[in-house]
């Protein structure tokens, strides 16, 4: 049985991992990617718009390995290319080929409520939640490309789908900047910089945050 409050949903096996996903809404899927740090999981980062985003989508929420309560194992490799070795075994696994994608790569101290900080600690707290932690975020490189969340900015500019970045004018945790090079970087990528907002877009600014992305997965 599925919980989005609690963050167990249903179970599939990927990439040799039980890799627990939520799940709701019918019609074209739509999948939710969170990102990384502590308590970090499909349920606390998407928990609060999957209902509504669920009135137009079919959205499909996974822990990625190393986060949630997806199966950890001692041996796994926990960086950016198994991850998505694993997220693409976890497509095939539900047999997903097309789908549109939304990606989550501190709060405004006023969006921080103790709500919140109790999901993000008790997600923390699962055992080896921290294993899948790595520092992907760089700092804007003065001279040549850029790693854009594990990507050079020359691969960055070869996804040539429609493309929506939001990006918070207020984010301590990735620079402003950074959002400007994905936008600039995808050809057709529409940008969006929300004024009174940190780095959890979704949390802060939800009705944006869903008319946004309502609207263009709607349109594309």
């Amino acid at each position: 049985m599925q919980t989005v409050d609690s963050g167990k949903g249903k179970i599939v096996e990927a990439f040799g991992l039980q890799t627990n996903y939520l799940e709701m809404g019918e019609g074209e899927p739509l999948l939710l990617l969170h990102g990384s740090g502590p308590g970090v999981s499909a349920s606390t980062n998407w928990g609060k718009v999957m209902p509504e985003l669920a009135k137009h989508f079919r959205v499909i929420a996974p822990d990625l390995a190393g986060f949630g309560y997806t199966e950890r194992k001692p041996d796994f490799s926990y960086d950016i290319k198994h991850w998505g070795k694993h997220l693409l075994a976890f497509l095939d696994a539900l047999g997903i080929e097309k789908r549109k994608v939304m990606s989550h790569f501190p709060f405004a101290a006023e969006t921080i409520t103790d709500e919140l900080v109790e999901e993000r600690y008790q997600a923390s707290l699962i055992p080896g939640a921290q294993e899948g932690l790595r520092k992907l975020l760089v700092k804007p490189n003065e001279e040549g490309d850029t790693p854009l969340s594990g990507m050079p900015e020359h691969v960055v500019a070869t996804i040539k789908h429609p493309a929506i970045v939001l990006h918070g004018r207020e984010d301590k945790v990735v620079p402003t900047e950074m959002g400007f090079k994905l936008g600039r970087s995808m050809p057709n990528a529409d940008l969006h910089v929300l004024a009174n907002c940190g780095h959890w877009v979704m949390a802060e600014r939800p009705e944006a945050f869903l008319q946004l992305v309502i609207n263009h997965f709607s349109a594309s």
